[in-house]
């Protein structure tokens, strides 16, 4: 267990599971402490918004706490997730004594976490990076050890590369978890397919066609949900 699992492991907040979250996750604290970023920098603008509902926004507002509440659910914060879910239910049933009510509640109650969080990603990111520094001195002790070897395979490996699958294409099926994930606002699914798709080609993913992969991370950093299942949805005829 590096120090980056040790953290998570200790770190105790209320209303917050990691460990159910890293279960989503393939229990990867790495991929863990990046969903943690990427909340920690979209989530106060969210928040800013829910926090300027009027009787008359409600419709806007459901669809914004609706992602609020995809985003909580996908840290592990399932109160905050709840609280989410029946501002959700309660906007688009038109209930605005109940938005009006909880709805600042739960601003106040997300923001208080998001300090939390801020805090656990500045001790994490200090774990991560005392992992990467042990393991880049490993990886460079044994690639020093068998350059040698790999200079001859090189030269084969050049040229098969030649027929190799087009750098510019990216597995349907894969796009099209995706796509799901986004229209379900599933925030686990996607930064977990994600991460995928962001892999070296030639292991999971490859890059994608016209920058398709850093753009789905742009949307997905944003929360955007909808333009993610938009847009698959054209690229894919579903």
């Amino acid at each position: 267990m590096d120090k980056l699992d040790l953290i998570l492991g200790e770190t105790r907040i209320e209303g917050l599971d990691i460990a159910q979250a890293l279960g989503h996750l393939n229990h990867s604290a790495k991929i863990y402490l990046r969903v943690i970023r990427t909340f920690n920098k979209a989530m106060p603008a969210l928040l800013d918004e829910l926090a300027g509902v009027t009787e008359h926004t409600l419709a806007a507002y459901a669809v914004q706490v609706h992602g609020a509440k995809g985003s909580c659910y996908g840290i592990g914060a399932q109160v905050c997730g709840d609280a989410a879910h029946a501002l959700e239910v309660a906007a688009k049933e038109g209930d605005w004594d109940t938005v009006a009510h909880d709805g600042p509640l739960f601003v106040a109650q997300a923001s208080q976490l998001l300090e939390q969080l801020r805090e656990l990603e500045a001790r994490a990111e200090g774990g991560s990076a005392v992992a990467e520094a042990g393991a880049d001195a490993e990886a460079g002790a044994r690639a020093e050890a068998g350059a040698a070897a790999e200079a001859g395979a090189r030269a084969g490996a050049a040229v098969t590369a030649e027929v190799a699958a087009p750098a510019g294409t990216l597995d349907s099926a894969a796009l099209a978890a995706v796509l799901e994930a986004a229209r379900a606002c599933d925030y686990q699914s996607l930064q977990a397919l994600l991460e995928g798709l962001e892999l070296p080609a030639g292991q999971q993913g490859a890059p994608g066609p016209d920058g398709l992969v850093a753009w789905l991370r742009d949307q997905a950093d944003g929360f955007a949900y909808q333009a993610i299942a938009t847009r698959l949805a054209s690229l894919l005829g579903m």
